[in-house]
């Protein structure tokens, strides 16, 4: 009945990741490991939940599963749970005291996992339980759940994160899932993915000591030199209005600057005043798109 072999491991497995449900009971009553490892998905738990099969999960939670075992991967059933957006099961698995703050698996926290596939139910349910907004983990793919979210474009999910008071400045690792690192904050991901609704939400939140950051700096100079229109106005819109310098200070500053070229326009005036202005040191021209 526990003899270990094939992509699922055992036979319990291979019965809850199909969703089973009778069989899965059958082989149970009959002295199945519900706690047995080894396989694809590591247990039958972390396996149905990855599935979204509620009875099975439920029934294996009955018959004393370990509802925070981790698979090789360290995954959790919460954690495969919160990836695949189940918000019915993950408020059942906490209900049951899985921990929402472990780290294990590819997103490395249920939160992260959550906020990356755009589960706005799934990062509420996980933040009314107390679940950590700031964890960074260096070795996932995003870092932060607020990095994850504002990278997806996940503007309703950044808001919630935000208003829980995920730290905006946090530095994380972005896309590693796509083989091209990158060190940035929400901001930069925000900017770097073009997800200008992200980047509207994060501009809500209280920036007053960031925006004069070297975070802020990078997130604008990425905008410029990506052409990004809508994402340069509202990160510009917003560091005139902090810094309380008017639109015609900052364009009379640009005048020597651009005004060789007729052909320049205001915003693009603007643009470059602000990048000259935020980078010690440097000048740096905006090249009409």
């Amino acid at each position: 009945m526990n003899i270990q072999g094939g992509y699922y491991g055992t036979a319990l497995q291979a019965a809850a990741v199909k969703g089973y449900d009778k069989m899965v009971q059958f082989l149970v009553q009959s002295d199945a490991d519900v706690n047995i490892q080894g396989g694809y998905y590591g247990t039958a738990l972390i396996a149905a939940a990855a599935g979204g099969y509620d009875k099975i999960v439920q029934f294996l939670i009955n018959v004393n599963t370990d509802v925070n075992v981790q698979d090789g991967s360290q995954r959790t059933a919460l954690i495969a749970a919160a990836a695949g957006g189940f918000d019915k099961k993950v408020q059942f698995l906490i209900d049951v005291n899985a921990d929402v703050n472990v780290q294990g698996g590819y997103w490395r926290t249920a939160l992260i996992a959550a906020a990356a596939g755009g589960h706005e139910k799934v990062v509420q349910i996980l933040v009314k339980s107390n679940a950590d907004v700031n964890v960074n983990v260096q070795d996932g793919p995003w870092g932060t759940a607020l990095i994850a979210a504002a990278a997806g474009g996940h503007d309703k999910i950044v808001q919630i994160l935000v208003q829980s008071n995920a730290d905006i400045g946090v530095q994380g690792v972005q896309g590693k899932q796509t083989g091209k690192t990158i060190a940035g904050d929400a901001f930069y991901a925000a900017v770097h993915f073009s997800r200008g609704k992200a980047l509207e939400q994060l501009l809500k939140a209280d920036i007053n000591d960031y925006i004069h950051g070297n975070g802020f700096k990078q997130a604008v100079k990425l905008a410029v030199f990506s052409g990004f229109g809508s994402g340069i106005r509202q990160l510009l819109e917003k560091w005139v209005l902090t810094v309380q310098q008017d639109e015609d200070t900052l364009l009379s500053s640009a005048k020597n600057l651009l005004d060789a070229d007729p052909g320049v326009t205001k915003f693009e005036r603007l643009s470059a005043t602000l990048i000259r202005f935020m980078v010690s040191g440097n000048w740096i021209y905006i090249r009409r798109r």
